[in-house]
């Protein structure tokens, strides 16, 4: 596992924390797993970085033809404190049709009935109310109106989007935990093999 920053050719992600393309490519071909940071992210911009290390980590080559890890293989970093902020809020996107987006009344579809995935309204502590549009992510419980932002977001390329974003979180993120097992169940079998 290996995180949680960017892919260091970006420009802004040139921290030591950050992986270069052919990084990426390793860490795909031993069957690893990259977190990608939300430091002050945008939603759009973060579902395009998504896809961006998903194509790279997922991409195989002549030096590595079988990847094990595909669907999945790129998870969110949440990693904030002091150095890294939160997603930032939607009204402060560069995306204007994204600055018009409310998770709190998009509509999910879930075929296993009425499971609630997302939040349907923002969080409160007290007569505080914490909404993602206007505070970002304000607590570690507003991931889920982060990704539900994601979630919504269609088929665009032409505004990043090479697949739905409902694709993006069904598809890849929802498959992380299963990952990530696999992966640890990986480097348990081969703990032996490591000379010290």
């Amino acid at each position: 596992m290996s995180g949680h920053s960017g892919i260091r050719d970006l420009g802004h992600f040139n921290a030591e924390n950050s992986r270069t393309r052919s990084q990426l490519g390793r860490i795909g071909c031993l069957g690893g797993m990259f977190g990608l940071g939300t430091d002050h992210a945008e939603a759009r911009n973060w579902a395009a970085q998504y896809q961006d290390a998903l194509q790279v980590i997922r991409h195989r080559s002549p030096q590595c033809l079988h990847k094990e890890i595909g669907f999945g293989a790129v998870a969110l970093g949440t990693d904030v404190n002091s150095l890294v902020q939160s997603p930032k809020p939607l009204l402060d996107g560069a995306d204007q049709l994204d600055r018009q987006l409310n998770v709190y009344t998009a509509v999910v579809s879930n075929p296993r009935g009425t499971f609630r995935r997302f939040p349907e309204s923002p969080s409160a502590t007290g007569a505080k109310v914490w909404d993602l549009r206007r505070d970002g992510v304000a607590h570690y419980g507003m991931y889920a109106d982060f990704i539900k932002a994601v979630w919504s977001f269609p088929f665009d390329q032409n505004r990043g989007m090479r697949i739905s974003g409902q694709e993006l979180v069904e598809n890849h993120l929802d498959r992380n935990a299963d990952n990530f097992w696999r992966m640890w169940v990986k480097v348990e079998q081969q703990k032996g093999n490591v000379r010290y």
